[in-house]
């Protein structure tokens, strides 16, 4: 038996960085003083939170990737529990992609095309 991992499905974003955050999230962030990853993890939750996005950290928790999800539309399933989950492709809330762009915008995200569901794993 191999190892199982957590689901995750989110409306947003996904970084294609393997290298942690994206380079523009960083930058921003520096300008703000954030010094070490707690506080900017923090941070970050700080800013997000207000907008109703949260970070997603998927991949592994010894290799993160990130995404920027609308907590409305996060679904998180856990090893051997499956779940029913009803999209709402093609009826998507237009507030959920403002909020969306607004976090983008707050923390640097790098915003390349419009918000879609994510479907990622992660084992940690």
């Amino acid at each position: 038996m191999g190892e199982s991992t957590n689901a995750l499905l989110w409306f947003g974003y996904c970084s294609d960085s393997e290298e942690g955050l994206p380079e523009s999230v960083l930058r921003r962030m520096a300008k703000k003083a954030v010094v070490d990853d707690d506080d900017l993890m923090a941070d970050i939750e700080k800013l997000l939170k207000p907008l109703n996005v949260e970070l997603i950290t998927h991949c592994s928790h010894m290799m993160p990737m990130y995404g920027l999800g609308h907590t409305e539309s996060l679904h998180e399933v856990r090893r051997g529990y499956p779940e029913e989950v009803e999209t709402r492709e093609g009826n998507i809330p237009e507030r959920w992609e403002h909020e969306l762009k607004r976090a983008a915008a707050a923390i640097g995200w790098p915003v390349d095309e419009e918000p879609k569901y994510w479907l990622a794993s992660y084992l940690g």
